[in-house]
């Protein structure tokens, strides 16, 4: 009797649910083969059709390789926003490897349940929620029935077992493995992506995490060992990376957590270190922790300066003097801000957005990331949404089967192109003094900026480079730059042969 395969498919990034699923199918002695595509031109960012044509490997590349290996199962991860693409690759997978095995997970899978498995046949496992425990339940002998997180198919029938938003504490420690990422990509040998934990306090209404807490589930954050954490970081260090993300979505949630983390990564691990927190966890003690610990960047969500917009429809309860607390401590450290504003809200104005970036200009902030709010399954604000009429029910349908708008580019509600120029004329600020860049706001002058994405992309990656670091757009612009010469390379030689 053969030994069981299971094969990885991954599109655009690193996936550290799936390096944390590889290492443990390896405890368990499953052999296992990530199968990588780099989705050029087909991603959350740009989306252009005749490039990425041209630049990507026919989807039958990959379903054959994945057929050469001949698998038992295949794991992949559910976006709603490239649902057609995925569903339809694995309906092809399906028809060319009849014998294989899927299970389906990440936020799709999650936010629809047990629908989801009913209603796409070619799906044989779901796994909702924090994926280890299934993982680990399905390659380790477990029967089906007592396998948390799973969804499972029993004489035609679909059937969900209990499930969790986080990893149960005995799995938080397990290690991601890198390796098969680092081949596929070897330009990220110099950067870690990691967390030091999982889940947020918050319940932002745009957020899925909004959707979990209104399914009952419990949520919070669960915490790595700081001595598995340092383990790990110290490898990496050995391994030669020079550059580190942690993605937690609230990596200053825990005030003592951060105290005994940030001065052991001071003095052990050193290297230059980006995350992401919320204004309410930034204090002068916590800044000067970061700052000796070799933090480079903290990005914000404040979404938008106005109280009345952030606590009534996108339950966010900080204050405006919360978020320029903030601004403040961390400039007066000289720690570069990342800021992440939204367009599209209820009750929003041209004069509330104005005056929220004079208030970024003024606290001399250098990176502002805009997004659009996008209407996704279950999130809260989609009943805000109906009400104001900004969407319909049809709508919410048709964002449940896949058709979701891109919340980088437009997002479901914003209509009025103003907004659009203003976020192009917001990338050019950090070029402008002061003086001038307010004068401009005032007299509207981003009314007459061009509508022109070469614009806005070209001062985004020019700001991450001369004001403030910013590791995933290196990482974004490397991955183009590294699979275009590679596929160019590879065109080439086909053709001279």
């Amino acid at each position: 009797m053969r030994s069981l395969k299971v094969a990885f498919y991954s599109e655009v990034y690193e996936s550290l649910a799936f390096e944390r699923f590889m290492s443990i199918l390896d405890k368990n002695k499953i052999e296992n083969r990530l199968f990588f595509n780099p989705c050029l031109f087909n991603d959350f960012y740009i989306n252009i059709p005749g490039l990425s044509k041209f630049f990507s490997s026919d989807i039958d590349t990959y379903i054959e390789e994945i057929r050469a290996y001949d698998p038992d199962y295949l794991c992949i991860t559910i976006y709603t926003d490239f649902l057609y693409q995925t569903m339809d690759f694995l309906k092809r997978l399906k028809k060319a490897v009849p014998n294989i095995r899927i299970i389906a997970g990440g936020p799709h899978v999650t936010l629809e349940g047990k629908r989801f498995v009913e209603e796409n046949i070619v799906i044989d496992f779901g796994v909702r929620g924090a994926g280890e425990m299934a993982i680990d339940g399905l390659f380790s002998g477990k029967s089906h029935a007592k396998i948390h997180g799973l969804i499972y198919r029993e004489e035609n029938l679909v059937f969900e077992n209990d499930w969790s938003v986080l990893p149960h504490e005995e799995y938080a420690d397990v290690p991601e493995k890198k390796e098969p990422y680092l081949r596929a990509m070897p330009y990220r040998r110099p950067y870690l992506i990691t967390t030091t934990g999982f889940g947020c306090y918050f319940s932002c209404s745009f957020c899925y995490h909004s959707a979990m807490r209104n399914m009952g589930k419990k949520y919070g954050v669960v915490r790595k060992s700081i001595t598995f954490l340092k383990k790990e970081l110290l490898k990496a260090k050995k391994n030669g990376v020079k550059k580190i993300m942690f993605f937690d979505e609230e990596f200053l949630a825990d005030k003592e957590f951060s105290k005994e983390f940030l001065p052991m990564y001071a003095k052990d691990i050193k290297i230059p270190f980006m995350c992401i927190s919320h204004p309410f966890y930034i204090n002068e003690e916590i800044t000067i922790l970061l700052k000796k610990a070799n933090c480079i960047n903290v990005e914000l969500g404040t979404q938008v300066m106005d109280e009345h917009i952030r606590k009534t429809h996108l339950n966010r309860h900080e204050k405006d003097k919360d978020v320029l607390n903030a601004f403040t401590i961390l400039g007066k450290y000289k720690l570069p801000v990342t800021i992440n504003h939204m367009f599209g809200l209820p009750e929003e104005t041209e004069e509330i957005h104005r005056k929220s970036l004079e208030i970024y200009t003024k606290y001399g902030i250098k990176r502002m990331l805009f997004f659009y709010l996008t209407a996704y399954p279950s999130i809260s604000i989609n009943r805000t949404l109906l009400e104001k009429k900004m969407i319909d029910e049809q709508k919410l349908e048709d964002v449940r089967l896949g058709s979701v708008d891109n919340m980088h580019l437009q997002g479901s509600t914003s209509k009025d192109n103003i907004y659009k120029r203003m976020e192009i004329f917001g990338e050019w600020i950090p070029f402008l003094p002061e003086k001038l860049a307010l004068s401009l706001l005032r007299k509207r002058f981003y009314r007459f900026v061009p509508l022109s994405s070469i614009l806005s992309y070209s001062a985004h990656v020019l700001s991450t480079f001369l004001f403030s670091p910013e590791y995933s757009i290196e990482l974004h612009m490397k991955r183009y730059f590294y699979f275009i010469g590679k596929i160019l390379i590879k065109k080439i030689k086909r053709k001279i042969s």
